[in-house]
């Protein structure tokens, strides 16, 4: 794990309503998708030991090995609406879906939800 990254784990602090929402839904049986506007480059560490089955998060564009600097898709706004519908799409249909974002950025994607909370 690179380095940043590594620091990046330790600084990171999840409020406990989060994490204790994510155990809930895990308890449940739930499928946990994320979609974020961070980084392909650090969100899978940060995300491994909670349980999440499909990510969806800004990619950055890679080229012989090495990061370009240039975004490859963002995962912002109507962006990550259409890929949260594209993920219910192909791994659906669910009885309800639960959406947690931050207003109004979320609000595309947290219109798909049967249930919308703002964080």
């Amino acid at each position: 794990m690179p380095q940043a990254v590594a620091a990046l784990q330790k600084q990171l602090r999840w409020l406990d309503r989060i994490r204790e929402r994510l155990v809930w839904h895990k308890e449940r049986g739930d499928t946990i998708a994320v979609a974020s506007g961070g980084l392909d480059l650090y969100l899978p560490a940060i995300l491994q030991d909670l349980g999440v089955d499909h990510l969806l998060c800004t990619e950055m564009a890679v080229a012989d090995g090495r990061v370009t600097g240039l975004l490859k898709g963002n995962c912002v706004r109507q962006e990550k609406a259409r890929r949260v519908a594209a993920l219910i799409a192909a791994t659906g249909p669910y009885d309800e879906i639960w959406a947690y974002g931050n207003a109004p950025h979320d609000l595309p994607m947290m219109e798909l939800a049967t249930h919308k909370i703002v964080v």
